[in-house]
């Protein structure tokens, strides 16, 4: 089983790497000491100076020299995708709710623009932020399995970080619904101009043209077809003189 270090080993370990750092001299990579003129030993290099521990310059070398990232690094980038991608789900849950649950609701159905809507907003903030503001069960429900499931996550990606610093806490329900509440009041007025567009816009009646329908359908209705001696000018003469004699030949038999 494995135990994490103590905080306050962490802190002696931090403090006492920063004396040493500070006690070197960045120039020559000797420290600064008179008798260090007598020690033996081989100064350490700018390109290590640069790095605060031996960890970084170490994953500095294999990011520069083999160009292949660390598990660890690539597995940051995942959770930290994995997070964001959350946290915005949980967001539109909220912002869902401001439209179908809070006061909002009614100025959201009867409002034609977005500036009646972000006034409304305005004056009713209030009252939004003290109202009884749960999510549904369903939403909290998702919630916290999508936790359970990124501390999961995060517990593999600490155990393969080899810095504490680089460390990340694990995820709280309460407050990552908390907080993702009030980010979303936050950012309301600009997530409400996207939607007013596709759902209230959108819906306005627009002229489209279609030659089988609208006014032209009803016009085309009620046009005066031509008369059948106005018709009969274009037939080939010919055709008529054939269906004379057809019919002399049938009074014959």
């Amino acid at each position: 089983m494995l135990v994490s270090p103590s905080p306050s080993v962490d802190f002696v370990d931090s403090l006492a790497t920063s004396r040493i750092n500070a006690a070197i001299d960045q120039q020559t990579g000797q420290f600064k000491s008179p008798t260090m003129s007598t020690v033996r030993g081989k100064p350490l290099s700018p390109e290590h100076l640069k790095n605060c521990t031996d960890t970084n310059y170490f994953m500095t070398q294999v990011l520069n020299n083999q160009e292949v990232l660390p598990p660890w690094i690539e597995n940051q980038q995942g959770l930290n995708k994995s997070i964001k991608i959350f946290r915005s789900d949980l967001d539109q849950f909220w912002f869902k709710w401001i439209l179908n649950e809070s006061v909002m609701k009614q100025f959201i159905e009867r409002s034609t623009t977005v500036d009646q809507l972000l006034d409304e907003y305005e004056r009713n903030i209030k009252r939004i932020t003290y109202e009884d503001n749960s999510l549904p069960e369903t939403d909290v429900a998702y919630i916290e399995a999508k936790v359970k499931l990124l501390n999961a996550e995060i517990r593999s990606y600490n155990l393969q970080c080899p810095s504490v610093s680089g460390h990340k806490l694990k995820l709280d329900v309460d407050r990552e619904i908390n907080q993702s509440y009030w980010r979303t009041l936050d950012k309301f007025p600009s997530l409400i101009e996207k939607w007013f567009k596709v759902h209230k816009e959108g819906r306005k009646s627009k002229l489209v043209d279609n030659p089988g329908g609208g006014s032209s359908k009803y016009l085309d209705s009620f046009k005066m077809k031509g008369s059948e001696i106005h018709e009969s000018r274009n037939v080939d003469p010919s055709l008529n003189i054939w269906k004379a004699v057809k019919d002399i030949f049938k009074m014959a038999k």
